[in-house]
């Protein structure tokens, strides 16, 4: 693994919202996401779990300054008494970019040993060709942030 090219970006204003339901199906998170959109809501990170034709929990990320936005678009839907919606603030998000995780061993296992050694209980972890995002409580920030730049090294760090 190259740490010369890994850039570490934080950004520590950020909201989680959580989606779960027995059944949701795809209609369901098109309608959802729809409502965010037309309340003008940028979705951040994104994780869902799906089994057959139904999704069973998921979990997205957007900025703090959206999080009235947010309550105010999902408030048709808590309606529907087999969703369950959280939305939550004070969550930070760590981006490791520069890296190509098809090609680098390692990578996983760095960003998990940083969060064990932080004692961060990471509540969203997703990944592309080239970044990793962690979404952590922004309580652990500092320490977290800390065993990251020890794993992958002082890397460019914008915030």
């Amino acid at each position: 693994m190259n740490q010369k090219e890994i850039d570490i970006v934080v950004s520590d204003d950020v909201v989680r919202v959580e989606v779960r339901g027995l059944e949701l199906p795809i209609d369901t998170s098109h309608a959802l996401f729809s409502a965010l959109a037309e309340a003008g809501i940028c979705i951040d990170l994104l994780c869902l779990a799906s089994t057959g034709h139904r999704l069973d929990n998921l979990i997205f990320s957007v900025v703090s300054q959206d999080f009235s936005k947010v309550l105010k678009a999902v408030a048709r839907f808590k309606k529907n008494t087999a969703l369950r919606i959280s939305v939550q603030g004070g969550y930070s998000k760590i981006t490791l970019k520069g890296m190509n995780l098809s090609e680098e061993r390692g990578i996983a296992s760095g960003c998990f040993s940083a969060l064990s050694q932080a004692g961060a209980e990471p509540t969203l972890v997703t990944a592309s060709g080239t970044t990793l995002s962690v979404l952590v409580q922004t309580e652990a920030l500092d320490r977290t942030l800390s065993c990251f730049e020890d794993i992958f090294g002082s890397a460019n760090q914008e915030i």
